[in-house]
């Protein structure tokens, strides 16, 4: 995998780890939606971390959008890491008051 399509990636990942996040709602699949969003920050939080190693190494080595790319890549993976587990904790509550509730 090419460098700038890591960093790419680290930002699409931690950008859908931030949106797919607020579906909690849902009584059984809101747990199953958190799953894949904690997983998609850790894939940001881990791509991002790379390239700004790599980059600190050799800094003419790319562009700066992509090390911009990486670096909001690296961010949002953490605060979808944080947003995805208290998400998570309300879609276990949300699925256990559904269940009972019928």
């Amino acid at each position: 995998m090419t460098s700038k399509k890591q960093s790419t990636l680290s930002f699409i990942f931690g950008l859908a780890s931030l949106v797919l996040c607020w579906y909690f709602w849902y009584p059984v699949w809101g747990i199953v939606l958190t799953g894949f969003t904690f997983t998609f920050a850790v894939l940001a939080i881990v791509w991002g971390k790379k390239f700004i190693k790599h980059h600190k190494l050799q800094p003419d080595w790319q562009k700066t959008i992509a090390l911009r790319n990486a670096k909001y890549g690296y961010v949002m993976g953490w605060i979808g890491m944080l947003l995805s587990l208290i998400c998570f904790i309300f879609a276990l509550l949300f699925s256990l008051y559904f269940h009972f509730l019928t």
